[in-house]
Formats: structure tokens, C-alpha cells, sequence
């Protein structure tokens, strides 16, 4: 389990039609080497409607709040092995689902969309007990848009996570 905040790049202006929340997420990782896993994470992000008046002719030129759902399959390689920590880097793709209420000059529409999802990687993992380690993640997570639907075609999102994770029978 991983709890963490999000923050909206600067692509197309997200970072002024969004603002930062809360994310958090479940993985399940299997090694098939020391220092190589394929796995999965599921990831729950929430946004709030951006700051600032919207402006007729200046992008971008709505608000959004809402949230996106995310399944990924993933790739992971341990930089560091026969040891009780770990550095790594992790990349895959995936589906998500994006539900936000989109409010323009005209006024607010929910909206809703699945498409594709890129996630790309970093973080340290420790183990603190057998079975159990504590990670920190830092993650940079793609979803593709309808620019008709949201105003932009993607959503960027730096994600940052802290978390726990119980090893099944691994070590």
C-alpha cells in the first residue's frame, strides 16, 4: 500500500486548471531474478479545480476536479541486490479512467473517459521486519485525453509515495 501527493506538470497548462491532492495505490511485485520483477500497480488519483479566473482566450481555458483510476503492468530493476534495501527503477503502461467535472466560461459539465496510462519510476525499498519493507517512490504518470472532452490531450502528473509493502513467502 502506498499513500502520497500528486502535483500537475506544466504540459498544456495543468498545473493552473488542476492543483495538487492526495494519491495512493496497491502493487504486487514478482521477482523472477535478484535484481528483475514484472508486477502490477493500481492507482487512485484525486485533483482539485485549479486556482485563477478563467479568461476567454487564455489557455487554459477551463477548471477541472475530479479523479483518475490507473492499472499498470510493470517492469522493475533493482539497482542494488544482496541486501536489505534496494534502489530501483520501475516503467510500464496501462488503462485508466478519468472522471472530472469540467467547468469552462459556459459553465460545468461532468465528463469521462478510459485511455491510455504511462508510468516511469524511481524509489528505495528497506526491509524493516521479514516480509516487510517501507518504500519511497517517486513517479511521473501519463494519462492520454480527448482535448474535446478536457481540454488537453494529456494529464502529467509527478507523483510522490511512501509505503509499505508485505513480502508473500519472498524472504
Amino acid at each position: 500500500m502506498r499513500l502520497g501527493w500528486q502535483y500537475p506538470t506544466a504540459t498544456d497548462g495543468l498545473d493552473t486548471a488542476v492543483r495538487s491532492a492526495p494519491t495512493g495505490g496497491f502493487h504486487y511485485v514478482r521477482h523472477l531474478s535478484d535484481w528483475f520483477a514484472w508486477g502490477t500497480d493500481f492507482d487512485f488519483l484525486l485533483f482539485r479545480k485549479g486556482r485563477g479566473e478563467l479568461l476567454a482566450g487564455r489557455a487554459p481555458e477551463q477548471r477541472l476536479s475530479g479523479n483518475t483510476g490507473a492499472a499498470f503492468l510493470t517492469g522493475r530493476i533493482n539497482l542494488v541486490f544482496d541486501r536489505p534495501w534496494t534502489i530501483y527503477v520501475k516503467g510500464g503502461g496501462g488503462i485508466h479512467r478519468t472522471r472530472a467535472k469540467v467547468t469552462t466560461l459556459a459553465g460545468s459539465q461532468t465528463k469521462s473517459q478510459s485511455s491510455l496510462a504511462i508510468l516511469a519510476a524511481g524509489g528505495a525499498e528497506a526491509f524493516i521486519l521479514k516480509n516487510v519493507s517501507l518504500l519511497f517512490e517517486a513517479r511521473f504518470e501519463s494519462f492520454h485525453l480527448d482535448r474535446n472532452k478536457f481540454g488537453f490531450d494529456t494529464a502529467e502528473f509527478l507523483v510522490y509515495h511512501a509505503g509499505v509493502s508485505y513480502w508473500f513467502g519472498q524472504h
